[in-house]
């Protein structure tokens, strides 16, 4: 009996001893877990986000400025072939070839209406574009951003000293400064760094 009761004693010992074996082992490995990214940014040192702030401000500076630029140097290029400034207002108007003249003439027909509503009106029942027929040049020319313009134009207390001709034409100037910035930060984005933005509006 005594030999049977101290060899149960031993066995139970021993399944005390490898159960706390096995949790002592379960801890040290939570305590050993890696990293997660949480941490990893609370060890980022505060130089490292003031730079990388420094740089993404830098970047959307020049994206801004090579816009501007591409606006100037178009604005410059009309300038040098038509001599814009120099010419006669009929001249300039003629300068608008083809379907682009159309659009410009329906942008003076609302700036040449009594009111606003009276402009909207005339270019909704519009009977001279077409013989014999009254169209919806909204729906029909999809002429929005024509109307849009007048419509700035008129609210913007800017009639003494810009003539509607340059209006339209820097509005139209204006739109590559959009463009080359959207060029810009889409290739921010898809690459991750500013750099290709840089590269993709020069190219352009």
């Amino acid at each position: 009996k005594t030999a049977l009761s101290s060899e149960i004693w031993l066995e139970t010992m021993t399944a005390l001893r490898q159960r706390k074996g096995s949790r002592a082992k379960d801890f040290s490995q939570e305590n050993q877990r890696p990293e997660t990214t949480q941490d990893t940014k609370e060890k980022t040192p505060p130089s490292e986000s003031v730079w990388s702030i420094v740089w993404s401000v830098a970047g959307a500076l020049l994206g801004v400025s090579l816009g501007l630029l591409t606006c100037i140097y178009v604005a410059t290029l009309h300038e040098n072939d038509l001599w814009f400034s120099n010419i006669k207002e009929v001249e300039r108007e003629i300068s608008f070839r083809t379907e682009c003249g159309l659009y410009y003439s329906y942008y003076k027909q609302l700036l040449r209406a009594p009111s606003i509503q009276q402009g909207f009106f005339e270019l909704v029942n519009e009977n001279t574009t077409e013989s014999k027929r009254t169209i919806n040049l909204l729906q029909r020319m999809n002429i929005y951003q024509e109307v849009f313009l007048g419509v700035l134009y008129r609210i913007l207390p800017i009639q003494e000293y810009l003539e509607p001709v340059y209006f339209y034409i820097y509005s139209v100037f204006g739109l590559q400064t959009v463009y080359v910035i959207a060029l810009y930060a889409t290739s921010w984005l898809l690459s991750g760094t500013w750099l290709a933005g840089v590269l993709a509006a020069v190219w352009y």
